[in-house]
């Protein structure tokens, strides 16, 4: 560091505007400020809207304008504490500590020539845009290099100037094909963020994009092309009910990253895994999925990210092998961090969904040992979980048909005909509105399984040898949907919910007898 840039640097951090900054370690001594009031509740749960934070701190009747000045400058110090936020990985080699240093340093850098410090301000960009070139952070190696090509005009060198203008072109270019990458894969991955339904019709679209992200991949080779080409191909080849060789593309992928660990995160490492972990669900490969799932739950072991989503297929895999106590135990561990951290209201209704199929498979008397493990209420009620499941009840080819089918279980087990009738009536006409016996074959074959029911009414035997022929055609059924739709819809393979199903029409003629 030469003289210039430390005479720079202390002139601007300690003679600027820094006195009544406050950090979070400093506001939280007081425990009985309002600012620590607030915090407190906040993080205990006890306040989610404005309305109750109004409330708890000023009475129920407050109408004044102080809550709403507390809450800005409560806002405002948290700002400036996220400045000061590290990287969990120490490691100064690593992906994630980089991405760390370059996006704060470039803030830095940025307010440093905004402060006229134009020479400490310079030096930090250039160690900015040597790091971000190194680790292919290419937003910010644009932005630092934009600030460095007009800093070489201001001091008159035509040659830092050149450097500084073709490093801008070039990451300029790069960023354009890197965006235009992510925006193709985008516009068929939002099919997926609010519905469950296959769409088989996408093949062509996502064949299309994969090949335009190959292109731009092979053209700029940087990580996250080849992350966004394998994010495609993985896409595709699912849509095409390809699995096999979506966990080929996985475990290569896979392997290219822990070959360069300047570009490993934990982040992009689970990513993958939970891409393996769909494909064992789908080929019923589950003891190997679920020993795939303990692995990719060391990399979330703050429980941030994509935890959630990894857990979501954790427990479809221990469902799919009976294995309800380990379900039961994934879903108590989610019950969990969502008293202490707010998530999708998405995710909130498929996790509902998920302890509808729970209680109803621990509640049967003649499932494995492993259920007596678990502790369940001995009622569950069903009509609050339709109340609460608003963004998945529109998703009428989807979701929606997974909580029907979960109404009707529900109703046999409680042994009441009538309403199961009422219920199947409805599945019939649902059957024929949303369902498509093109794109949803397993669920068009169950619901004719299902009709059988009322058909024979509810008599085992007939019930059983009737549905052998669907139960075969059932299993022959090529699956059409993808790893997005299919797993949340059958949470149970139909054939074990079939079997259960069956065993309930049995215990119920049983206790008739009796």
């Amino acid at each position: 560091m030469d003289r210039s840039e430390l005479k720079e640097l202390l002139r601007t951090s300690l003679t600027g505007r820094i006195s009544g900054i406050e950090t979070f370690n400093q506001f939280t001594e007081n425990k009985k400020s309002l600012v620590f009031k607030l915090y407190s509740n906040i993080i205990a749960g006890k306040i989610n809207t404005d309305a109750e934070a109004r409330a708890e701190l000023y009475g129920k009747n407050y109408s004044g304008k102080s809550y709403d000045v507390l809450k800005r400058r409560f806002k405002e110090k948290l700002y400036t504490n996220v400045l000061f936020v590290q990287p969990r990985d120490k490691n100064t080699k690593s992906y994630a500590w980089n991405a760390y240093f370059v996006h704060k340093h470039y803030v830095v850098g940025k307010v440093l020539l905004m402060a006229t410090a134009r020479s400490a301000g310079r030096l930090i960009l250039q160690k900015v845009l040597k790091r971000a070139l190194l680790f292919e952070i290419t937003e910010i190696a644009m932005l630092a290099a934009l600030k460095l090509k007009r800093e070489a005009a201001v001091i008159g060198d035509r040659k830092l100037h050149l450097k500084y203008s073709q490093l801008f072109q070039y990451t300029l270019d790069t960023l354009k094909a890197e965006t235009d990458a992510e925006e193709k894969y985008e516009e068929l991955f939002m099919y997926f963020s609010k519905s469950y339904k296959a769409r088989p019709e996408l093949i062509p679209q996502a064949k299309e994009a994969f090949a335009y992200i190959d292109k731009l991949k092979n053209a700029f080779g940087t990580f996250v092309l080849q992350q966004t080409s394998f994010q495609a191909s993985v896409f595709y080849s699912t849509l095409c009910n390809d699995y096999k060789s979506t966990l080929k593309t996985c475990i290569a992928f896979e392997q290219y990253l822990l070959s360069r660990p300047a570009f490993y995160s934990q982040v992009r490492h689970g990513h993958i895994i939970i891409n393996k972990l769909n494909c064992y669900l789908y080929l019923g490969k589950y003891s190997a999925g679920l020993a795939e799932a303990e692995n990719g739950l060391k990399l979330y072991e703050s429980k941030e990210g994509n935890w959630l989503v990894l857990q979501e297929i954790h427990f479809l895999l221990a469902m799919r092998a009976g294995n309800y106590s380990l379900a039961a135990s994934i879903f108590i561990a989610v019950a969990d961090m969502q008293k202490r951290k707010n998530i999708d209201e998405r995710q909130k209704e498929m996790w509902r969904i998920f302890n509808g199929y729970l209680w109803f498979c621990t509640a049967q008397n003649n499932m494995d040992r492993e259920t007596e493990k678990t502790s369940f209420p001995k009622t569950f009620n069903m009509a609050k979980l339709m109340n609460e499941t608003a963004v998945y009840s529109k998703d009428k080819e989807g979701i929606n048909l997974s909580l029907g089918i979960l109404q009707l279980c529900l109703l046999l087990q409680n042994n009441n005909p009538a309403k199961a009738i009422d219920k199947i009536e409805q599945l019939k006409i649902y059957m024929y509105r949303y369902i498509s016996r093109k794109d949803a074959v397993r669920e068009h074959v169950f619901l004719k399984m299902i009709l059988l029911l009322q058909k024979y009414n509810f008599h085992a035997p007939l019930v059983e040898k009737k549905s052998e022929k669907l139960l075969i055609e059932l299993a022959r059924v090529k699956n059409l949907n993808t790893i997005y739709t299919k797993a949340h819809i059958e949470v149970l393979t139909y054939q074990k919910l079939w079997k259960i199903i069956l065993n309930i029409l049995y215990k119920n003629e049983a206790d008739l007898i009796t």
